[in-house]
């Protein structure tokens, strides 16, 4: 009788505890579940407002462009200053836009990669050169000193990106 109580206890714990467990594991199932739509749901967010700003932002861009290429007539030298800001700031916020739709797409594992070959020394002269006024407004030596490097194959866009976000962040 006494063993019989005490295997009666026994099976009543083991299936209390498996109950929990149980439980438990439909529980995180929910959780994991939420948040994967969550994350699916703030990933579509941010890409349907990177493509909606980048509509507007664009025509910014390429109407001052033509304005700078003076299209339209003559402007004057504080009119091209000002239009030239206007543009680098059109185009540094495009490159925002362009890296919070990358993040999205890296989140959702729809990042896809464009694999060339390619010169390094030429991707970082280039990303040097596009900072380069920049650097120069707040006062920033760059500088290059490099080894000529055989081709490398990669995805140049992302590689430029990489290097563009050191150097305005150094």
């Amino acid at each position: 009788m006494a063993l019989t109580l005490l295997l009666l206890a026994a099976s009543f714990i083991v299936a209390r505890t498996l109950s929990q467990s149980i439980r438990q594991g439909r529980a995180l199932a929910r959780v994991n579940a939420e948040r994967a739509r969550a994350t699916r749901a703030k990933s579509e967010f941010l890409a349907n407002m990177s493509h909606e700003l980048r509509t507007p932002l664009n025509a910014i861009i390429g109407f001052t462009d033509v304005l700078l290429q003076r299209y339209f007539g003559d402007i004057n030298a504080r009119q091209d200053e000002y239009l030239k800001d206007v543009g680098n700031s059109g185009k540094h916020l495009l490159a925002l836009i362009n890296d919070i739709l990358d993040l999205s797409k890296v989140e959702s594992g729809r990042m896809e990669l464009e694999l060339t070959s390619f010169s390094p020394a030429a991707t970082l002269e280039n990303s040097v050169t596009l900072i380069r006024e920049r650097a120069v407004r707040r006062r920033v030596s760059v500088s290059v000193e490099r080894d000529d490097l055989d081709l490398v194959t990669a995805d140049e866009r992302k590689v430029k990106q990489v290097l563009v976000n050191l150097l305005t962040n150094a």
